[in-house]
């Protein structure tokens, strides 16, 4: 692999950690929005209530987002195995070739 492809998925990955977070921020600004209005806007119990369902689903995403902004992509990869035997077989993804 040259050099230059690889500096490309480098800038891509960065990119998308970028991205991620940036998400995250977004997602964590609106619950903070929406948790202000639900304690300093008088507003019906029923809508109180919808409100309150709301910022959990919204803190759910924010959480998931900040959890895929800090995982590492290659723990989740499949990974190969070789191993020569006497009878120069090689087994790759637990398929013997």
């Amino acid at each position: 692999m040259s050099e230059s492809s690889e500096n490309d998925i480098l800038e891509k990955y960065k990119f998308g950690k970028y991205y991620k977070f940036i998400t995250a921020i977004a997602l964590s600004v609106i619950l903070l929005i929406l948790i202000l209005i639900l304690v300093y806007v008088a507003i019906p119990l029923t809508t109180q209530q919808v409100l309150i369902a709301i910022i959990g689903m919204v803190l759910l995403t924010a959480l998931d987002a900040f959890k895929r902004c800090f995982e590492y992509p290659d723990l989740y990869q499949p990974t190969t195995i070789i191993y020569n035997r006497q009878d120069n077989r090689e087994i790759q993804n637990n398929t013997v070739l």
